[in-house]
């Protein structure tokens, strides 16, 4: 049974109606195991603000003069980039039966011991900061500059709205559980990064070394057909312990 709670807005119904016309034929390798317990998707608040200053009255919007708030973040705007890459996550989710929420960081600290897949960069989501900042394993041999517009990998480096990464491992918040953190230096890249996740991580190209691991990195570039991203190419990536 599929729940989707604490959002904004029938996202069940957009879940349900992007898994119907895009439907896949598998699940997808990223995702096996997150339908043993609940899954909670943390959503970027894109430019977090206390919750005080993010709704201020005005005498108008635009030229209609309609009484109203002007909104700003952390109120659960995004993207369009950004909901494509959601619908996609989690229409898969919904295919795959797994019981998830979304929540629009900050969380609290009950919610982190869940199965989380994090969605954005240390740039927007908060809880992603704190994972690159305190969780990210050496091993991963990763990281932003300064930033947040390129990123090392291995000692190679990466440029472009295109580039993203997406990284299995376990929760460091409960090691019981799952995290996946799908994020870019853009929204192409995280859009891209979902992708990968749903059709191209079994892709002949890629390392044996990562499908055959549990828990690993890869960086992917998104490539555009028109203005739709088509397919998530595998660029770099290792298994981590």
């Amino acid at each position: 049974m599929v729940e989707i709670t604490g959002f904004y807005g029938p996202a069940k119904d957009v879940a349900r109606f992007v898994y119907k016309k895009y439907r896949q034929r598998r699940a997808a390798r990223p995702f096996r195991g997150f339908g043993d317990h609940k899954c909670v998707i943390i959503l970027s608040s894109l430019y977090p603000r206390p919750g005080d200053v993010a709704f201020k009255p005005t005498k108008f919007i635009s030229e209609n003069k309609a009484e109203g708030y002007h909104v700003s973040p952390p109120a659960p705007f995004t993207g369009i980039r950004d909901a494509f890459g959601l619908g996609r996550l989690t229409a898969q989710l919904v295919k795959m039966g797994v019981d998830f929420e979304l929540r629009v960081d900050p969380v609290g600290d009950e919610e982190k011991l869940n199965d989380l897949i994090l969605f954005g960069s240390p740039s927007s989501n908060l809880l992603a900061k704190e994972y690159y900042e305190e969780h990210l394993p050496s091993e991963c041999e990763f990281a932003y500059d300064a930033n947040y517009s390129v990123i090392t990998f291995q000692g190679v480096k990466y440029e472009g709205g295109q580039i993203g990464h997406v990284l299995k491992h376990r929760n460091p918040w409960n090691p019981d559980r799952k995290l996946l953190w799908l994020a870019g230096l853009g929204p192409l890249g995280t859009e891209a990064a979902a992708l990968f996740c749903i059709e191209n991580f079994d892709s002949r190209k890629i390392s044996l070394e990562v499908v055959n691991s549990k828990q690993w990195i890869a960086l992917i570039s998104a490539r555009l057909v028109g203005h739709y991203v088509r397919q998530a190419v595998y660029a770099a990536g290792k298994p981590l312990h």
